[in-house]
């Protein structure tokens, strides 16, 4: 049996025996930031900050492939072979060829913002708020009851949300939601009855 350690503040993987023995090191480009998985063909996965490595069992590369710069996220697998990694705000599934550059985003982030009216409406006292905000911006959905003053406010990156407003501390009437991003500001109406 084979130990992997990898991390900390050095660019190594590590492959120990029990007796804590070094058996090889694996050195990446980059700091090392998550823990490894192995595959069923015992192929080690490891991701750096910009780059996630396959790693056969002797210590040699299999396949390298350079993405977006990683938060700090360890590599899934599905049954398949697929591997799946989070990277700034976009999901990457690499097929069980990974080097050959095949890395998918498979979050499609919308190709423009988009308020949409909350449901149901009326409503009491929850409502769903739905919104997309394009890749790359910014936005903030704020609350406002109808004289204008604010009753809550939320940041969201780039997709598609849907928040759930809960409404039971606030009193019958109309109330306004607003969506600001870099390009747009739309604002719509709900109504509260109770």
């Amino acid at each position: 049996d084979t130990i992997y350690m990898a991390g900390g503040f050095d660019n190594d993987l590590h492959a120990i025996t029990p007796g804590g023995s070094v058996v090889w090191t694996f050195n990446t480009t980059n700091t090392v930031i998550s823990s490894p998985i192995i595959d069923g063909n015992d192929i080690i996965y490891i991701a750096s900050y910009d780059t996630l490595y396959a790693i056969y069992p002797d210590g040699t590369m299999k396949w390298e492939l350079g993405i977006e710069t990683f938060t700090t996220a360890t590599p899934a697998m599905d049954t398949s072979g697929n591997l799946y990694i989070c990277s700034g705000m976009k999901l990457y599934a690499i097929g069980p060829g990974g080097g050959s550059g095949i890395a998918d985003n498979l979050i499609k982030q919308p190709a423009k913002n988009f308020l949409q009216q909350n449901y149901p409406n009326p409503f009491n006292p929850v409502t769903t708020i739905s919104f997309d905000i394009k890749e790359h911006e910014i936005g903030t959905l704020t609350l406002f009851n109808i004289k204008g003053q604010l009753i809550e406010s939320h940041r969201f990156g780039s997709g598609k949300h849907n928040y759930l407003w809960d409404a039971s501390d606030q009193a019958s009437g109309i109330y306004l939601y607003k969506l600001q991003t870099e390009s747009i500001t739309e604002i719509k109406k709900m109504l509260l009855l109770k």
